[in-house]
């Protein structure tokens, strides 16, 4: 998947007016790039949803000055379950390196083999099961939606007292109407489970620029596993649900 076109120049031609630009010296590209394949022989079935082991990656040109010398390069890659019934992507610490930063292809490739022999796909597995054990009733829902709203209010430092939320308004307000209308995930009674919670966020983030939805499908998991700790007694997510 890639973003929109840039036209642009080589490094030889940047005093050039646009008029004057031969066809050798324009260029184009795109500024950002994502890509994410699935890797076939590791599925699993949760609560109904085949998960597939997938991985992929962030290519944006936005974060680097073209036209300046040679530095390193940067890149983002993951490993996670996506979930086919809607094409969701569950990340979680384990699975995503957002910040690599590299000379050469080499240092890249080894950049990725210490994220995959890292990973624990089972650790994931088990995360997703237990979500999908917590219920959350439509009240609590409500709480957090609004505690959520609010968050957005606050001021920069109130903000860091809390842990971090990276969702704004478009992206809760897309989260109400699948609560209601989603097929897959919406409410049919008086409350739903982590792992429909899960799915909401995650789906309402899709709709992200190609460089920035990777760590809001980390913060939706690390959202959900903070209410699910606060449903057990723990401070830190305690005030999302009042």
């Amino acid at each position: 998947r890639i973003s929109h076109p840039i036209n642009g120049r080589i490094p030889s031609a940047l005093g050039k007016k646009a008029s004057e630009l031969t066809d050798e010296e324009k260029t184009l590209f795109y500024q950002r790039m994502c890509f994410c394949f699935e890797i076939p022989s590791i599925v699993h079935d949760e609560y109904g949803n085949r998960l597939a082991l997938s991985i992929g990656g962030v290519r944006a040109y936005n974060e680097i000055n073209l036209y300046s010398k040679k530095s390193v390069e940067r890149f983002k890659i993951f490993i996670g379950f996506r979930n086919r019934v809607c094409s969701n992507l569950m990340l979680t610490t384990d699975g995503l390196q957002d910040k690599i930063e590299v000379l050469n292809v080499q240092e890249l490739y080894a950049a990725a083999l210490n994220l995959f022999h890292a990973y624990n796909p089972s650790k994931d597995l088990h995360l997703l099961r237990t979500l999908g054990q917590m219920s959350i009733t439509t009240s609590e829902f409500c709480q957090i939606i609004g505690r959520m709203r609010l968050y957005q209010a606050l001021t920069p430092n109130q903000q860091k007292r809390l842990p971090r939320l990276l969702l704004g308004d478009s992206q809760i307000n897309a989260a109400c109407r699948a609560f209601v209308s989603d097929a897959n995930f919406k409410s049919t009674g008086d409350s739903i489970t982590g792992w429909q919670l899960l799915n909401l966020l995650n789906g309402s983030v899709k709709s992200s620029y190609i460089d920035n939805f990777l760590e809001r499908n980390l913060n939706c998991t690390e959202f959900v596993q903070g209410i699910q700790r606060a449903k057990l007694g723990d401070s830190e997510y305690a005030w999302f649900l009042g």
